[in-house]
């Protein structure tokens, strides 16, 4: 059994991210990692949550050529337009498990896990948003590594059902 790259390995990190990867993201990630090696965890915690964030559009981005339905094309380009995540994720959410749930989508894609991935990247982006505004917030080491450490599954999982919206237009 392999164990997958840790944040201190930069390069074997990195290498999880393959040339497909959308340049912001492997910046946001990239910079993230650079910030962890530093001790620099609030300064991780916004970027690998800028990262978290970024995926989510992408994600929508891709569902809008997917969806046959104008109505709800129109609907979830004004939640990505609105720029307000937490509706857009309950909307990316409803999306996706909709496909799944008449069988659209393919379980291999994503599995079960629609909803799992999507709560990762909402407590990703969450943690971000407490180093942006902190009051009491800690980022510690422990919860950047955590962060860090979820991101690529999530990240992996999401550009699956990425690549699927895109070969399959039109067809949720």
């Amino acid at each position: 059994m392999g164990v997958e790259p840790v944040p201190e390995d930069y390069d074997g990190y990195m290498k999880q991210f393959g040339p497909t990867t959308d340049a912001v993201v492997r910046q946001y990630v990239s910079e993230a990692l650079s910030t962890f090696m530093k001790e620099a965890y609030f300064a991780c915690a916004v970027m690998i949550g800028a990262a978290a964030e970024k995926t989510i559009y992408l994600l929508a981005d891709s569902l809008v050529s997917a969806l046959k339905d104008p109505a709800t094309q129109s609907s979830l380009k004004k939640e990505i337009d609105a720029l307000r995540l937490e509706a857009l994720l309950i909307g990316v959410e409803r999306i996706v498990a909709d496909g799944h749930t008449n069988k659209i989508i393919p379980f291999q894609v994503m599995g079960g896990a629609t909803r799992h991935i999507l709560s990762l990247l909402d407590s990703i982006r969450l943690q971000k948003n407490d180093a942006i505004h902190p009051t009491s917030f800690v980022v510690s080491a422990d919860s950047a590594r955590f962060a860090l450490s979820a991101f690529p599954l999530a990240f992996e999982k999401v550009e699956a059902l990425r690549q699927w919206c895109n070969a399959h237009p039109a067809s949720l």
